[in-house]
């Protein structure tokens, strides 16, 4: 006799693979120092205020500022970015050329968040597998929905 129902063991079983891609993740962060500016010159930078957001390429550090070309729309499709989070709006400045300007004093905080593709390539893999197998093994799941087997 079973003690739980076909249904009940594929929803636990998916389950645990849901939390298994949420907890350890595909992305990692790491805080930086204000001296590590700039990162990369590949990676785009996203300046957070406490009202607005921009996104930067380009980015230089020199005289103690911070300056990058402003992209004009805001983009999701990097997978790794520099966030840089200001305490105040007041100190962005942006020129007649789109070059946004900030001093190194007023950066409160750089964060990096890095994307590992081949790492999300193959927990998604593994994890499709794993359930696919245990959905075709019909010994595990018990699709009975009458009680007592009738």
């Amino acid at each position: 006799m079973n003690k739980y129902s076909g249904f009940e063991k594929m929803v636990s079983i998916v389950m645990i693979f849901i939390m298994l891609i949420q907890f350890p993740g595909c992305v990692s962060s790491k805080i930086l120092s204000k001296s590590d500016l700039p990162v990369s010159g590949i990676w785009p930078y996203k300046i957070r205020c406490q009202k607005t957001n921009f996104l930067l390429k380009d980015v230089e550090v020199s005289n103690g500022k911070l300056s990058g070309k402003v992209e004009t729309t805001e983009s999701s499709r990097y997978a790794n970015i520099v966030n840089i989070y200001l305490a105040s709006d007041s100190v962005v400045k942006i020129n007649e050329e789109n070059i946004l300007t900030v001093p190194l004093e007023s950066i409160t905080r750089v964060k990096l968040v890095e994307t590992s593709t081949a790492k999300t390539f193959f927990l998604v893999t593994g994890i499709t597998a794993v359930i696919v197998l245990l959905l075709l093994n019909s010994s595990f799941l018990d699709f009975n929905p009458l009680p007592n087997g009738i």
